[in-house]
């Protein structure tokens, strides 16, 4: 009986090559589509049970994705807001690759909010000027964290924060959250459980419901003194609005990872405002997961759920019409 066929849609590199081979290879056959000559491209796709790739609408034309037997996407990213409906062949369920990313980006989060807690910037610039400024610090230990989108990242910096003693609460679309955390709430909750946070932490997905969520009503809600991280996508807050309350509140701190425009998604980074004129911002190159042997990692872990799906049809992580943007 010969083995189901899943279609690789991106050029990839050795290591994710060596990554899914060794994944997928002992209970299916593996086609690299970079590797099919053009000619046979559309029987290709149209023979495959599983896709793994970046973005359908990119890596499959229109003639291709209509042709296709295809019963399982699965993406190489968490987020799914750069895949539209209409670019996913019929039939075909969408997984997304939510928490591959989670150990290394719950790093980060917690580097960027010590780092805002500590101004360990301001200080370092002060002193380069000359300044010795010993005037105190903030503290995440024995604080309270609100996790915004606990997923497999809000888990992982849930696990973190618990070491600094704080007190973790935390909002998702069930408001079920399991042991660990003082306070769970849905996104109805958001206002009311944001004044009781000295840390909040942005993961969960762009779609239409969280597009522009954090506006200025919402960054109203925060303490004077709160430390935001997002590592979410940039949309997800108003940029306006942020800029705004970073004026208006010279103690509040946020720390970005992801941007309103970004190369890998909009071409280019740009920002409609000065933020890296306020000392109250401090940046990152949407870099959160970017450490070594993290993307082979990430890249097994997907080619795991195509083959639970082939194994039993019972793929993990799969998107939900709320998720679309």
């Amino acid at each position: 009986m010969s083995k189901p066929k899943v279609l690789v849609g991106f050029k990839p590199s050795d290591e994710f090559r060596t990554a899914i081979n060794d994944t997928l290879q002992p209970v299916a056959e593996v086609v690299y589509l970079s590797d099919v000559p053009a000619a046979d491209r559309k029987m290709a796709v149209a023979g495959s049970r599983a896709l793994l790739t970046w973005n359908p609408a990119k890596e499959l034309s229109d003639d291709e994705r209509q042709a296709s037997g295809i019963g399982l996407i699965q993406t190489m990213t968490a987020g799914i807001d750069h895949i539209r409906p209409g670019t996913i062949p019929a039939g075909a369920l969408l997984a997304h690759n939510g928490g591959a990313f989670a150990t290394v980006m719950a790093e980060h989060v917690l580097a960027m909010a010590l780092a805002a807690a500590r101004s360990l910037f301001d200080r370092h610039t002060k002193l380069a000027r000359g300044e010795f400024d010993q005037s105190l610090n903030r503290s995440l230990l024995g604080g309270t964290a609100l996790i915004v989108g606990y997923g497999g990242i809000g888990k992982e910096v849930a696990r973190l924060c618990r070491a600094f003693g704080m007190t973790i609460h935390a909002i998702n679309r069930s408001g079920q959250m399991g042991e660990g955390v003082a306070r769970a709430g849905k996104p109805a909750d958001l206002v009311a459980m944001l004044p009781a946070a000295d840390l909040v932490v942005l993961t969960f997905s762009l779609n239409a419901e969280t597009d522009r969520l954090f506006d200025a009503r919402v960054l109203g809600a925060m303490k004077e003194t709160a430390i935001l991280v997002n590592v979410a996508r940039g949309e997800v807050i108003d940029e306006d609005a942020l800029y705004a309350h970073l004026k208006a509140h010279p103690q509040f701190t946020a720390c970005l990872d992801v941007w309103w425009m970004e190369p890998a998604r909009q071409g280019s980074f740009s920002l409609k405002h000065p933020f890296f004129d306020l000392p109250n911002l401090l940046g990152s190159p949407h870099n959160s997961g970017m450490v070594p042997g993290a993307f082979a990692r990430s890249t097994r872990i997907a080619a795991e759920n195509i083959r639970r799906y082939l194994e039993t049809g019972k793929p993990e992580r799969l998107a939900q019409p709320a998720d679309f943007l």
